[in-house]
């Protein structure tokens, strides 16, 4: 496997041997792969700036690409690695919170933009359609000046495909996608996908308590991409108004103003900390458990060693700490 030696130094440089370590892990998944992953944002829930964007992975084989989640500044982080969003051959969502969605409008936007000219392909669970509606019409004025303006074609037609339950989404050349509904209260449904590819699958658990469906969704899977919490430091951080706008690593843009008896039931009924993100990759028997939309976002509060060492109580396969432009 060939990571670039640009990838590998700024790794080594930014964040330490800690990550150069769960890095040189993440080469060996690529060394057989056609498939690329890699992971645009991996921060946990709506927090701006620091060192962690909010929720987006891209899947490319071939010279089509496959986007999971649109958190805010995945249509940037698409641009900075060199990804065209005119490539985008389906978009799939795994729940309807902010920090997954955030991005969805300017990705659709955007990709008109870049020449997408067939129609846009989206799965994911109810009221997709409504919210899709919705983010083209904010969108509506704009678009027509640069229509009119510049003589452009119109927007592409965007299908929307509302997805609940246990079932397969779509199956195209390259991938046979399929989804579950995992336990993510108040959101309902959410949802985790499965992807199938000729070279190897993957599964994005989304935002989710512990499931059985998951691990029954992500069985034998090679790479299970799933969120991990570090619970006790999350609430800690978050009960406390000074450190909670470092908690991303950064002194602004984390939420406030919440009912912290209500946040504490939430991080606790809905989000799977890294020692139970452990127990389902052991359980659904796969070969790499890859740890993403991390709480705290912060390599300074929790290192990527003790991200491991907390998964590993239960899962002796490889595992990978996932970070912000990391290609798998």
């Amino acid at each position: 496997m060939v990571v670039s030696r640009r990838t590998l130094l700024s790794a080594v440089a930014c964040l330490g041997g800690a990550l150069a370590a769960s890095r040189l892990g993440a080469t060996e998944l690529r060394s057989s792969s056609k498939s690329r992953l890699v992971l645009l944002g991996t921060g946990g829930g709506p927090v701006l700036g620091g060192e962690r964007g909010m929720a987006a992975n891209v899947l490319l084989v071939e010279d089509v690409a496959y986007l999971i989640d649109c958190g805010y500044g995945a249509a940037g982080a698409l641009a900075r690695q060199g990804i065209s969003l005119r490539d985008i051959e389906g978009i799939f969502i795994t729940h309807n919170h902010a920090d997954h969605l955030m991005d969805y409008g300017a990705v659709l936007l955007f990709a008109w933009l870049q020449g997408h000219t067939a129609p846009v392909r989206v799965y994911g669970p109810p009221p997709l359609e409504k919210i899709t509606a919705w983010q083209l019409a904010a969108n509506q004025v704009p678009l027509d000046y640069y229509k009119n303006d510049m003589g452009m074609a119109g927007m592409p037609q965007v299908i929307v495909r509302e997805c609940s339950g246990r079932r397969v989404v779509m199956h195209d050349a390259h991938v046979r996608v399929s989804c579950t509904e995992v336990h993510h209260p108040p959101v309902k449904p959410a949802l985790a996908y499965r992807f199938d590819l000729e070279d190897r699958s993957i599964v994005f658990s989304g935002d989710t308590s512990a499931s059985q469906d998951l691990v029954t969704l992500a069985k034998g899977a090679d790479v299970l991409v799933h969120e991990a919490a570090d619970v006790d430091m999350t609430l800690k951080m978050m009960s406390d108004p000074t450190a909670r706008g470092m908690i991303n690593g950064s002194g602004g843009g984390a939420p406030a103003g919440f009912d912290a008896r209500k946040f504490s039931e939430h991080v606790y009924n809905g989000h799977t900390s890294a020692e139970d993100a452990g127990r389902i990759a052991a359980a659904a028997e796969v070969k790499t458990l890859v740890l993403n939309h991390l709480s705290p976002g912060s390599s300074r509060v929790v290192t990527d060693s003790q991200w491991i060492s907390m998964a590993r109580r239960h899962f002796s396969g490889n595992i990978v700490v996932g970070h912000d432009g990391l290609t798998l």
